[in-house]
């Protein structure tokens, strides 16, 4: 089970001393590219199931993720399973075999940080900026929170392509010419459509 919450980060730099003042522990920072799978009636969409393969250089992680019983406005509660291989190419041919093909595309660039029980995620994504996730229990999660000072108010439970479509339709005429793209949610089509100057902010990296 995947429990998160997400807050919108308006000062990289001034979260990272946070962090540091905290004593979290820096993990990791990748370059991460989701490739989404469905079959051509995107059966996988209609049943609320995501099927995910995360390219991190060569290695690939295959997940796969349904809705929770539990709803919770606040957070975001997600079963999840999910086994990693160092074949990338091999196992999306797996996937090919079975009859899914690439139905969506996210990348990011990903700071991974622990703090007591809790992973903290700050990410920078095409088009929406700067974003930080915090994976744990309900309650670790909010203990954490409260010691960054974030009130949980200010959080969000909505997935990143929720975020983006909400975004594409804000500036549909701008991201027209990238529309039939399958990895219209990239760092490419962000510069080429130069939208990615409305997030630009000098704290954000």
């Amino acid at each position: 089970m995947e429990t998160e919450v997400k807050f919108k980060v308006h000062n990289r730099g001034a979260l990272v001393r946070v962090l540091k003042n905290a004593n979290a522990r820096l993990i990791s920072c990748e370059h991460e590219q989701d490739f989404y799978f469905d079959d051509r009636r995107r059966t996988l969409r209609k049943k609320v199931v995501v099927l995910r393969i995360r390219k991190i250089g060569e290695k690939g992680i295959l997940t796969v993720k349904s809705k929770f019983k539990r709803v919770s406005r606040r957070f975001k509660v997600m079963n999840e399973r999910e086994v990693a291989t160092d074949n990338f190419t091999e196992l999306k041919a797996i996937l090919a075999m079975l009859g899914y093909r690439v139905d969506g595309f996210k990348e990011k660039r990903r700071c991974t940080y622990r703090l007591g029980k809790v992973n903290i995620l700050i990410d920078r994504l095409p088009f929406l900026g700067n974003w930080m996730e915090l994976e744990g229990r309900t309650r670790d999660i909010t203990k954490v929170a409260g010691r960054l000072k974030l009130a949980m108010g200010d959080s969000c439970s909505k997935s990143y392509g929720q975020l983006f479509a909400q975004f594409r339709r804000e500036h549909e005429d701008r991201l027209k010419p990238f529309a039939k793209r399958v990895d219209i949610f990239s760092f490419d089509c962000e510069k080429r459509s130069g939208l990615g100057a409305l997030i630009h902010d000098p704290h954000q990296t």
